[in-house]
């Protein structure tokens, strides 16, 4: 949605994506690298994994390539960077740092979906991904959490001030009453929903 809605609105969208997605069977897959024009109307830039390290540990660290270069040959005067936890972060802090632009990093993780495991909390969390939010906070204008539940795994778990955060609630389209009532009375029919029930 606001890929869709900033296209929209006529501003130039770029997005920058792993190689993750879901295949048919919905199975994590990954894709080869790629550059294309997403269903949104904007150019999607799919970069790999650094080859730093093995692929799997690179899928944990979320590192990639080319990212900076990316960067200067776009030059955004706005970023949203999805998720925090991810080694390119700093990648990301140092463009903004260098350029005085603005940075939003939203948070969709909470205790049902992330850091469940003792490994993860202390590994990846602990001793990685909070070092790196902590060290690019200040040049973050916001970090947008989009339920309760992240709120409070970003106060918990990253260490983030209330001050440091603002309520991002996940965008949709809402309808015209009549449209609204066509789409229910239709689904309602086609579960065999009476109206009573």
């Amino acid at each position: 949605m606001l890929i869709h809605k900033h296209v929209e609105m006529g501003c130039d969208v770029l997005v920058l994506a792993s190689t993750e997605t879901y295949n048919s069977e919905l199975r994590l897959d990954y894709l080869n690298p790629s550059e294309y024009i997403g269903s949104e109307g904007a150019r999607v830039i799919r970069v790999p994994y650094s080859s730093i390290l093995p692929f799997f540990l690179m899928k944990k660290i979320r590192a990639y390539s080319g990212v900076i270069d990316i960067l200067e040959n776009f030059k955004p005067d706005v970023i949203m960077f999805h998720g925090p936890c991810a080694w390119e972060l700093l990648v990301v802090t140092k463009y903004v740092k260098r350029h005085g632009i603005k940075l939003y990093v939203d948070s969709h993780e909470d205790k049902n979906n992330s850091a469940r495991s003792w490994i993860s909390y202390i590994l990846l969390y602990k001793f990685f991904y909070v070092p790196i939010i902590r060290k690019c906070r200040k040049y973050v204008n916001k970090f947008l959490y989009i339920s309760y539940e992240s709120k409070l795994f970003c106060n918990n778990i990253y260490g983030l001030s209330d001050g440091d955060l603002e309520f991002y609630p996940l965008g949709g389209i809402v309808f015209s009453d009549l449209e609204y009532k066509n789409r229910r009375d239709k689904s309602r029919y086609e579960l065999n929903i009476k109206s009573d029930d």
